[in-house]
């Protein structure tokens, strides 16, 4: 008999399984044994054989489940942008509150991210009566435009208030009291924000009610070095694209012990090495575009 569950949510496509398959093994060689740790994958399509490598972390007390998403994505897809390397997987956390009655908390995880602690510490987190919990995002910090951007164009508040949500605990039984996906459904028809995407809608819409967490619960993979980590996040540089990156040496310990270590290995190349500093300077320029907008609109 197990103290409690840890329901775990992330979602990926068939792209992104080997670098789900260094996450869940960080999940796996960092949790207790009291807790049933159960990890959902949210997917429209992966291969058989992809499937079946992650199926085998289903062991001791952790259960691994694929979830199809493909028909409850059907009422949103016509109303779903993305743009760069986003691609669909971004938006099924919003399904999350309806399709999961039976929860009332839980945890969703990005797959670029390696867990140095026990997760369960993160999901025992009191929301109280906020609608998600998470780490302010960390490049706001470095870059005017950024923060800017989220307090004029997002309107929360402090730049300080915007939170990454590739880290999130999500309160489902407030998200569905608060009618969540209509809200960012109707929200979508009305504002098209292109920086961050469901990011951005999260935020716009949670800005009055979220639970702001320890910082090493999400900690940026190539901006800070800090002591003791709990979750490293690789956002905008991914250390499987860039050589001797800061806080690479978490994800490579864990990737070397996956199946997909070799195939992960050989993306590395000269031409990916600046893909992360041309990305950042997209998101600069977009930021900038956005801003510029707004003023104009304000103006007119």
């Amino acid at each position: 008999m197990y103290q409690q569950e840890i329901p775990i949510f992330l979602a990926v496509d068939d792209a992104y399984i080997p670098f789900l398959a260094v996450t869940i093994q960080s999940i796996f060689e960092n949790k207790n044994d009291k807790d049933l740790y159960i990890i959902k994958i949210l997917y429209t399509s992966i291969t058989k054989e992809n499937i079946n490598e992650i199926l085998k972390y289903s062991k001791d007390n952790v259960n691994i489940e694929f979830v199809n998403v493909k028909k409850p994505l059907e009422k949103l897809k016509d109303k779903l942008f993305v743009r760069d390397y986003y691609s669909d997987a971004t938006y099924y956390r919003i399904l999350i509150p309806n399709i999961y009655q039976e929860y009332n908390k839980i945890l969703y995880l990005d797959a670029d991210i390696v867990v140095l602690d026990d997760i369960a510490k993160l999901y025992n987190v009191n929301l109280e009566n906020n609608l998600i919990g998470g780490v302010p995002e960390p490049w706001f910090k470095e870059y005017e435009e950024f923060q800017t951007y989220a307090e004029k164009v997002i309107e929360v508040s402090s730049y300080k208030k915007y939170i990454n949500v590739g880290v999130l605990l999500m309160n489902l039984k407030e998200l569905r009291n608060l009618d969540f996906e209509n809200v960012f459904l109707n929200l979508l028809d009305s504002v098209r924000y292109t920086l961050l995407q469901d990011e951005d809608y999260i935020n716009r819409i949670c800005r009055e009610r979220i639970k702001y967490v320890d910082e090493k619960w999400n900690v940026c993979g190539y901006l800070y070095n800090k002591p003791n980590p709990k979750i490293v996040h690789y956002t905008i540089f991914k250390p499987w694209l860039k050589k001797d990156m800061l806080n690479s040496e978490y994800f490579w310990n864990y990737a070397k012990k996956t199946v997909f270590y070799d195939y992960i290995s050989s993306l590395m190349n000269e031409d990916t090495q600046n893909k992360g500093d041309i990305s950042l300077v997209e998101f600069r320029k977009l930021a900038k575009k956005e801003i510029n907008d707004i003023n104009n609109q304000i103006c007119n």
